[in-house]
């Protein structure tokens, strides 16, 4: 049930923040002001049921912002794109047409939400147009639902939403033996614990040769800003292998860009990481954060070193399709300020499309766009489709052998310089500070773009390669990150082939 956790009160009007833990209604009745929000149902979150007169930080992803539209004058932001973030029960959805990228309307623990056209739903392992979601959308009540977006105009307009099956029946899970170890979470309630997450952590099953098996526990993208009243989450790529012999390393991170037009797939190399010295569970855990705006795709494809092979089932073993688990988008540092738009212009597969789908439908740009003055692309000029043979699948084959690590269904591959240009590194620290902040210059002796200088380091944690540099003038790249622990060697590569490597 419903229960305060926070008061604030250095002066009336007071602020009340509580947690839903319920599908019941609001029943605890704010202090006299001038906002009441009615709030049903969002889950870990923090929801603000009684506004201030004076100035408040709001976080960038505030539920209080997504149910607040009609009251706005309170923080004097009309004007501008407000961020929300909705998650709880889903409890229907309309579709506006009957065309087969249809928008329409969403409804979540009592709001509406508008649907723009082209949007596909997230499932955990498909991605579904929302006119067909919503024809059958009566199987759903009650499922988990995220809904993120923008207020644009005062109308909430969504850009990504995902929805979670509920618990399955307990009778035909795999059955926990006495033994087991178990970890969960959950909240207590009137004596009991409610658990809504557990893991029987004790049990792994392990391989050696190909397949290696991936298992992921977490994606996680930090939307970039270069505003400096925001902070920039980080990235994470985490997860274990069956299998933990050295030759799994390097394990890539792939992105699966998807062609506006075509409708393909095409594999972008954005990091390679190592599992963890001495992981008993073969775990991996890349971590940055992200220092230069950069293109984001709804799926990640992590491979193993020692390639793929597909299984007699018909699995492509050696690789993990991820969709994204959490986004974070970029929050406010500064309290006072008005609460910053979700940003969406870097995300290609909302502001160009996905293109056409294998009944040759085209999937343009969200229309309209949950986000104001963004430049999105037109879909109509894009040509018809073309007779196309069956996709490779990046990361691996489609027949019974194995292949390297990389991808073979992906984009083209740069030829090898015929000569290497020369790097430097004039800065390397580390201090302690922000959980180990790490900074790093290197130059090379090239202007050249093509030099798209990758940082790699070594510390307890394992090893970390590719991270993204940023340009500078004459041939500089730099590199600078915190929750780093500290490295024992940094590698600074070009993509002309030079590189350079410091110990400390």
């Amino acid at each position: 049930m419903p229960k305060d956790i926070f008061k604030y009160q250095p002066r009336i009007p007071q602020i009340w923040f509580r947690e839903e833990a319920s599908l019941r209604p609001s029943s605890l009745a704010p202090p006299s002001s001038h906002l009441h929000l009615g709030i049903k149902l969002l889950t870990r979150r923090y929801i603000l049921v009684s506004a201030p007169t004076r100035p408040t930080m709001a976080s960038a992803r505030s539920i209080l912002l997504a149910v607040a539209g009609a009251t706005f004058s309170v923080l004097g932001v009309n004007a501008q794109d407000v961020p929300f973030t909705y998650n709880g029960a889903f409890e229907g959805a309309t579709a506006s047409s009957t065309d087969f990228n249809s928008g329409g309307t969403i409804r979540v623990s009592g709001h509406s939400v508008t649907v723009p056209k082209n949007l596909q739903i997230q499932f955990p392992a498909a991605w579904v147009g929302f006119k067909d979601f919503a024809g059958g959308s009566a199987a759903f009540d009650e499922y988990e639902v995220e809904v993120t977006g923008n207020i644009v105009g005062g109308t909430p307009i969504a850009a990504q939403i995902s929805i979670a099956h509920p618990a399955p029946d307990p009778l035909v899970m795999a059955p926990i033996v006495p033994g087991d170890y178990l970890e969960y979470s959950g909240i207590q309630v009137d004596g009991e614990i409610v658990v809504y997450n557990m893991v029987v952590s004790n049990v792994q099953i392990t391989t050696t040769g190909v397949p290696t098996y991936i298992r992921m526990e977490d994606a996680i993208i930090g939307v970039f800003s270069s505003n400096g009243d925001q902070e920039t989450a980080q990235i994470r790529f985490i997860g274990v292998t069956s299998d933990g012999a050295a030759n799994v390393n390097p394990i890539k991170v792939y992105a699966m860009d998807v062609d506006p037009c075509t409708g393909k797939i095409t594999d972008r190399e954005v990091a390679a990481t190592s599992m963890i010295a001495g992981s008993a569970r073969n775990k991996f855990d890349y971590r940055v954060k992200a220092t230069q705006t950069q293109e984001y795709t709804r799926e990640y494809r992590i491979v193993a070193g020692t390639g793929t092979r597909k299984t007699k089932n018909g699995i492509l073993a050696g690789q993990y399709v991820m969709p994204v688990s959490e986004w974070i988008q970029a929050e406010a540092t500064t309290p006072g300020l008005a609460p910053f738009a979700n940003n969406y212009r870097s995300f290609p597969t909302l502001t160009k499309g996905l293109g056409y789908d294998d009944k040759n439908n085209l999937w343009g740009p969200l229309s309209p766009f949950p986000q104001s003055g963004v430049t999105v692309s037109d879909p109509t000029k894009c040509p018809p489709p073309a007779t196309e043979e069956p996709p490779a699948t990046g990361g691996g084959t489609t027949g019974g052998g194995t292949t390297g690590g990389g991808t073979t269904g992906g984009g083209a591959t740069t030829p090898p310089a015929t000569t290497n240009d020369l790097v430097t590194m004039p800065t390397f620290t580390w201090i302690s500070s922000g959980g180990g902040t790490l900074t790093i210059s290197c130059r090379s002796s090239s202007t050249d773009s093509k030099v798209a200088m990758k940082l790699s380091y070594i510390n307890r944690n394992g090893a970390t390669n590719g991270a993204t540099m940023t340009a500078g003038a004459n041939g500089v790249w730099n590199f600078n990150a915190r929750s780093i622990k500290q490295p024992t060697s940094v590698t600074c590569t070009s993509g002309l082939g030079g590189k350079v490597t410091r110990t400390s």
